[in-house]
């Protein structure tokens, strides 16, 4: 057999009769989640300390002021973005992933469950 990808897949849209996209969410108890594909920003204070994850479906959120994107395109009109496979790929990856833990808040970092630190904000 093969091995799995050890992610979940989530169905957020599906195209219609019509060939509209249309939102697709969960309803089940515990489980609700909203419809549509997203767009994430993450707005920043003025020392650059991450305050709050911010999503959108209708709006972008990295149109809103004092917000850097989360997401990143590799794949564009079904062709790789150059810079972001093998070694190029990987400083990108590492100086994201540094850059972004930056961003935390000292309390991000402790290890015990409990609250978010940041709040996710759904406009």
């Amino acid at each position: 057999g093969a091995p799995t990808s050890s992610m979940v897949y989530k169905v957020v849209e599906r195209e219609n009769s019509a060939g509209e996209m249309q939102p697709v969410a969960k309803a089940s108890a515990g489980k609700a989640s909203i419809g549509g594909a997203k767009r994430a920003a993450r707005r920043l204070n003025g020392m650059g300390i991450a305050t709050a994850e911010v999503l959108g479906t209708h709006e972008d959120p990295n149109l809103l002021e004092d917000t850097r994107p989360l997401m990143v395109d590799f794949v564009r009109n079904g062709e790789l973005i150059p810079g972001f496979t093998g070694e190029e790929g990987v400083r990108r990856a590492t100086a994201r992933h540094a850059a972004s833990l930056a961003e935390l808040p000292e309390a991000a970092r402790r290890l015990s469950e409990g609250e978010p630190i940041i709040p996710t904000e759904f406009i």
